[in-house]
Formats: C-alpha cells, structure tokens, sequence
C-alpha cells in the first residue's frame, strides 16, 4: 500500500481536512499543482484529499510541516494554530492592529493622511516615504478600538503563513476590504463604477501621488 494512503488516525479527525487543506492553499496562494510539486506527491493526490476521496498518512502530513511549517496537528484537527505556536508573534499582532487603525481612519474617518499611508502600502511605497515627519507624525498618534481587536485576531491567524513580501500589502487590502463593507454604498455608483478612482494626497509640503488603488465610496 503507498504510504500516501495510509489512515494513521480516526476517520473523525480528518473529516474537515480537505477544507483546511484548501484554506492553506489560498492563503499561501499555491495551485494544487504547483503544492504537488513541492511536496513530491501528483496533482490528483491533493485533489483527492482535500475532496475527502483519499486520507493521507504520515509522509504527506511530514512533508507538508517540512516545506511549508505547518502544523500537523492543526491539519488534522483544526485545533492550535497553523504552525503549532505556542506564543504570539507580538510584532506581527502590533503591526495588524496599526493596519487596522491605519484603514479605519481612511475609510470610515475620511482622513487624508491615513488614506495616504493606507495607498503606500498598498502599492509596496511606504518605505520610500518613511522619513516624511507628517506619515512619523501620524503613525505615532494612531490610537487602536478596542472594538477591532476581533478583526486583528481574524487577521492574525489568517496571515501567519503568508509570504512576508506579501503580508503587509495583504493585511491592508483585507482590513480595507471589512471597513469598505461597513460604509453604506449608494446602489447608483456600486452599478455604475467601472474603474478606480486615482487620488493625490498632500500630506506634507510635498505633493505626492498616492496610486490608483483606492475606490471613492
């Protein structure tokens, strides 16, 4: 019998596997070829696991936790974290939670400057403009709700597995993304927008080009 098919664990374990299996896939944004790949196994393998066809034994379990860090227990169970933590990444927490704050203050508050920062970051500019006093300035005033503590969790163990070149674009498109959905929408403009909208913020004494990633709502 192929190893890869071996059932080590009771079948009431794996029931939601394939729907975890899948989850982790979009988040490290792998095709379940290329997953394949780098695991060593074919493509119809995964495809059979994650629609619950096949179980997987120890080697593809190993093999997944080796090549990507992932924990094996929380493939199994979905209990833990996704790479077996015991203790908080408080910088990577610190960094969600001012995201947040950051998103907020530009969607919801209508702040210019936070829209600003919120558009560098987005297209990978923030370093570039770092030094500017005005973005220091902001940065270090930001306050954090208690009410968005929830969502930074969310987003936490949503991104631990995330590429770091990654992370920080896609934290700030996911935290957009839940303040944009808390904004009423008139139903004239969501039918009629067809592109985004390109804006310029002026956040110092220099005029600066933000991008053109940010839709006006």
């Amino acid at each position: 019998m192929n190893n890869q098919d071996i059932d080590l664990t009771p079948t009431s374990n794996l029931d939601s596997l394939g729907t975890r299996l899948s989850s982790l896939l979009a988040m490290i944004g792998l095709s379940q070829a290329e997953f394949a790949r780098r695991l060593k196994v074919s493509q119809g393998f995964v495809s059979d696991v994650i629609r619950g066809i096949k179980k997987p034994g120890a080697e593809f379990l190993y093999a997944i936790k080796i090549e990507f860090g992932i924990s094996i227990d929380w493939l199994l169970t979905g209990e833990g974290t996704l790479k077996g933590e015991t203790q908080i990444d408080i910088p990577l927490l610190r960094m969600i939670q001012l995201q947040i704050s950051i998103a907020r203050k530009a969607i919801l508050e209508k702040d210019v400057a936070a829209k600003s920062i919120m558009l560098l970051i987005q297209n990978n500019k923030l370093n570039e403009a770092v030094a500017d006093s005005e973005i220091k300035k902001f940065l270090d005033n930001v306050e954090h709700e208690v009410e968005d503590f929830g969502l930074s969790i969310e987003l936490y163990n949503g991104h631990l597995v995330t590429d770091e070149t990654l992370r920080q674009r896609n934290i700030m498109a996911s935290a957009a993304a839940y303040f944009e959905s808390r904004t009423p929408k008139d139903p004239i403009n969501l039918l009629t927008q067809t592109r985004p909208i390109s804006l310029n913020f002026n956040i110092s004494s220099n005029q600066r080009n933000a991008g053109r990633d940010y839709y006006e709502g």
